[in-house]
């Protein structure tokens, strides 16, 4: 029965709520609607694709009924009706149905053709002649049949195409065609009949869809209450279980456990009484009044008394020693008062009167930690303790004068670097006293120019325990000596195992580093006097081609003086002086290269370039009759190297080939390729580690070596050259350069057939250094600083300088060029100084200009290559720049260009007045770190 929208469900107090008109769920169950909507879908498809199917066959069957019972007039409009109008429109409703979208427009598309249909019966009523037409209401009530019963629509969507349908017929049968009153009347009325039993149908029908679905989901809730229910009561069922277990198995375990403690309680109790009387250091248990409760048998023993007699004595009990009983009553009393263990050390009286050492300790005994029960008291036998520290102390002695008459340095610091011991041969080996060195506020750190270098190691010490050695540690002794010492240092610990502080052990090596320094300098001549030998080889190309460079400039010269007026023809034979100026200019720098009595740091360098330079200088010295071959890979990597070594090395292979063909000529073949060693087959070439490789070979046609020629190739002074032409230090030197890179050289020759020798070079990762040049406008306004003490080029540069308008205050003398920068520091922009001059030199002036403009920059300039070796030093001395004469002035204005332009971009400098008077530096580099901490 319905009420207020309210529907009970059997017994339960719970109703369905919903619209009684539209039927929609809400309230409680408006959640429903959407489910209830999906399943009515689902439940109603098929049976609306068939009403719509049937509809169909309806419509058109009784269009061909039409057509037999009305005129031929009217028969074409109600065809087009029937079938042109309505039909199709049933149609497309039914192929939408098949659609995706359906679900969402069923209810109004079911609606749609309903109404539809009945307009199209009410259209063939207006068409039909009387009385035919007043017969065709029975088709409306067909469609409501149909419609309200079986086509699945919902009830508020066929009330309002059924009610559309009995409004449409009203309309037509009143105002549009004449219907008698009787035949209207009586057709109203049992249309409207129908109409309200199909709606009470269509309600009904719904309602009790709706009604089902609603107890379905109601059964459905209650049931997963009732599944939810019985699995909390089984979970609850189950705990229960597992705590009434547990409770049984935890019982069961403290009656257990109570047992084992009562038998414990008994072992431990067995266990203390036999452990008082096993223990080595006596043991007594005092009352609060200080009287014996319990004694051990170690500690009658330590007395000799008995342990009756102990347990009957009074105090001051006779085996104190006198001189310590006030003491010994003070510490009773302070344990009492402050309730925790007190020890000391004092003598005890034996029975015979004899004394012993002893280290009591006092601990006072609570009663559940408040009302005081007693003491217990420990009694230790130091005697032989005191006598061990006694012979410590004599051997500690004995060991320190060991220390101080070695002749190695022994040294202890602290972990702040602190020297805490030295022996005798440190002080002898410093200058320095003991009490001087133990004043140092950083030990070795302020006795070294290299205290990172110190801080380093023994910080590795600190941190990984390992011992570690200091190799050619430097030192300045007393007075400015410098010494070398290698130095061995470990970590002390205490007995805890944590660090206390450092040992070490070194020995004095500044003789052997002075001889180690001599070597150094007598193998560096060597290869001097070899680079030597081979310039003179070399001479005579060399002055061929250098005559013929001085030829054309000659020539080129003498024909400007005779035509000083042909301009045109004059630029052309300046430029060509100009180009033979710079062939000649080359042809010095690959000498100077090569016979520079300097070794750089090795870097990243590109093997084909220093071998094509090499044979550029080479080529000039070989008869025609010897022809040269070179080849090499594109791409090849770099190998780490001097590159004044390397050219050395491709000079001495060459000269030997070159001599080898000598009589009778032949190919010099020189080729550069890269080649991969892998582990098993990098040991037969000389000890090699598998790896990448530039392998260089140089090869000749010449005579060849016999075996025992090649057995002593390259040994020093062995040569096979008539007396005059070579030292036999050639190839000696090859293969030390070669060594000296982690390389090989090999040889392989037979007599007759010439040599080839490979050179291996390991290849580096490490790219090379490229120094981009300067490009762009060269031209300034900035104030130049010029000193060159010829005078001649002294005029050239500053006429040149001016023509790209900078300002210029040239100077011959260095000290003149000094005093005018003094007049005024802050007017100049750069400085352009030649190195070797009367006076001050290039450098030595550049330093006095720097103490007073501290980052001016200097560019140095010099003819000699053994300035060129030295530009690390120009370097750390401030020198911006140096470059070589002589040099093309169009690339040096691009290097003073691009110096003044990276200066304008830093930050100004300011100058200051120089001090009469520099303070002294001490052993301490200035600005450097203290790495030790305060």
């Amino acid at each position: 029965m319905l009420r207020t929208g309210q529907e009970t469900a059997g017994a339960s107090s719970r109703t369905m709520d919903f619209n009684p008109v539209t039927l929609r769920f809400t309230g409680k169950d408006k959640a429903l609607e959407s489910l209830f909507l999906d399943e009515y879908f689902e439940k109603s498809l098929s049976q609306a694709r068939g009403s719509l199917y049937l509809i169909l066959f309806y419509y058109l069957f009784f269009g061909l009924l039409d057509s037999r019972l009305l005129a031929d007039s009217t028969v074409n409009a109600v065809f087009t009706i029937r079938f042109l109008i309505v039909g199709p429109i049933i149609t497309l409703a039914l192929f939408l149905t098949y659609a995706k979208f359906f679900k969402l427009v069923m209810q109004p598309v079911l609606a749609a053709v309903m109404f539809i249909t009945g307009a199209g019966i009410v259209m063939v009523l207006i068409i039909a002649p009387p009385p035919l037409n007043f017969a065709y209401y029975v088709g409306l009530i067909l469609v409501f049949i149909h419609a309200y019963t079986f086509t699945k629509i919902r009830f508020i969507w066929a009330s309002l195409a059924g009610w559309g349908l009995v409004i449409l017929y009203e309309i037509v049968t009143v105002w549009v065609i004449y219907t008698p009153a009787a035949i209207l009347i009586g057709n109203n009325f049992l249309l409207i009949c129908a109409s309200v039993v199909g709606m009470l149908t269509c309600y009904s029908m719904e309602y009790f869809e709706r009604k089902s679905f609603w107890l379905n989901h109601q059964l459905l809730t209650e049931h997963e209450k009732v599944n939810q229910a019985n699995q909390e009561l089984e979970q609850e069922v189950a705990r229960r279980t597992q705590e009434i277990t547990r409770a049984n198995q935890d019982l069961s375990l403290k009656i257990e456990q109570n047992l084992r403690i009562m038998e414990k309680l008994k072992e431990s109790r067995d266990f203390a009484e036999s452990l008082i009387k096993s223990l080595q250091d006596g043991l007594a248990v005092f009352s609060p009044e200080g009287r014996h409760l319990e004694v051990n048998p170690a500690f009658c023993h330590m007395t000799g008394f008995s342990r009756e007699e102990i347990l009957d004595m009074s105090p001051p009990h006779a085996y104190w020693a006198p001189e310590d009983k006030a003491m010994l009553t003070r510490a009773f009393a302070n344990s009492s008062a402050v309730s925790r263990p007190s020890g000391m050390e004092t003598a005890l009286v034996r029975r015979d009167g004899t004394r012993i050492q002893i280290l009591i300790s006092l601990s006072p005994i609570r009663h559940e930690g408040e009302d005081l029960t007693g003491y217990v008291v420990t009694f230790k036998d130091i005697n032989a303790r005191k006598m061990a520290e006694q012979a410590l102390a004599h051997s500690e002695a004995r060991y320190r004068a060991i220390l101080a008459s070695m002749e190695e340095l022994y040294f202890e610091l602290d972990l702040f670097g602190r020297f805490i011991f030295v022996n005798d041969a440190v002080m002898r080996f410093t200058g320095y006293s003991r009490e001087e060195l133990l004043d140092l506020e950083k030990g070795w750190y302020n006795l070294t120019m290299e205290g990172d270098r110190m801080f380093g190691a023994f910080s590795t010490i600190y941190a990984s325990g390992q011992t570690a050695v200091l190799e050619d540690f430097p030192v300045l002794a007393r007075g400015g000596a410098e010494k070398f010492a290698q130095i061995s240092a470990y970590l002390m610990r205490d007995k805890e195992g944590n660090p206390m502080g450092f040992k070490g052990l070194g020995r004095d090596i500044t003789e052997s580093m002075a001889v180690a320094r001599e070597k150094k300098l007598l193998e560096s001549q060597l290869r001097q006097s070899q680079k030597m030998e081979a310039v003179g080889t070399l001479a005579g190309g060399i002055a061929h081609d250098f005559n013929n460079i001085l030829s054309a400039i000659m020539a080129y010269t003498e024909a400007m003086l005779m035509e000083p007026d042909d301009r045109t023809k004059n630029v052309t034979r300046l430029e060509n002086v100009k180009k033979a100026s710079l062939r000649a200019r080359e042809l010095i720098r690959q000498i100077l290269t090569f016979s520079r009595n300097t070794e750089h740091k090795k870097t990243p360098v590109s093997l084909p370039f220093i071998t094509r330079e090499a044979l550029k200088l080479l080529r000039a010295s070989l008869p025609s009759t010897i022809k040269i071959q070179y080849r090499a890979e594109e791409n090849m990597g770099r190998v780490m190297a001097d590159p004044t070594q390397i050219h050395q090395v491709l000079m001495n292979l060459c000269g030997n080939a070159e001599h080898a063909m000598r009589k009778n000529g032949g190919v010099l073949d020189v080729s550069l390729d890269t080649v991969f060693l892998p582990p098993g087959e990098a040991a037969p070439h000389v000890n090699l580690s598998p790896g990448r490789y530039i392998r260089l070979s140089v090869a000749d046609t010449g005579q060849g070596m016999s075996p025992d020629v090649k057995k002593r190739i390259f040994d020093p002074y062995y040569t096979t050259k008539e007396k005059g032409e070579g030292t036999g230090l050639g190839l000696a030197v090859v293969h030390g350069i070669v060594e000296a890179g982690q390389g090989a050289v090999t040889v392989e020759s037979e007599v007759g057939r010439g040599a080839c020798f490979r050179v291996y070079l390991p290849e580096t990762l490490e790219k090379e250094e490229i120094q981009e040049s300067a490009a762009g406008d060269v031209a300034g306004d900035e104030t130049i600083l010029l000193v060159d003490d010829e005078s001649d080029l002294l005029d050239s540069y500053t006429a040149l300088f001016r023509h790209y308008g900078y300002h210029v205050s040239a100077h011959q003398c260095s000290s003149q060029a000094f005093a005018r920068f003094m007049s005024g520091p802050e007017q100049f922009d750069l400085v352009v100084t030649d190195q070797t001059m009367p006076e001050l030199t290039g450098l030595e002036l550049a330093a006095k200009i720097m103490k007073v403009r501290p980052g001016l920059p200097v560019i140095l300039c010099t003819g000699y290559s053994s300035d060129a070796g030295d530009e690390q030093s120009f370097e750390k001395a401030g020198i911006r720049k140096m470059i070589m004469k002589p040099f093309a002035f169009d690339e040096f204005m691009k290097d003073v260009r691009k110096i003044l332009d990276e200066e304008k971009a830093a930050p100004a400098k300011k100058f200051k007045k120089p001090s009469s008077s520099s303070g002294r530096q001490g052993a301490r580099v200035a600005g450097s770190k203290d790495p030790w901490p305060s």
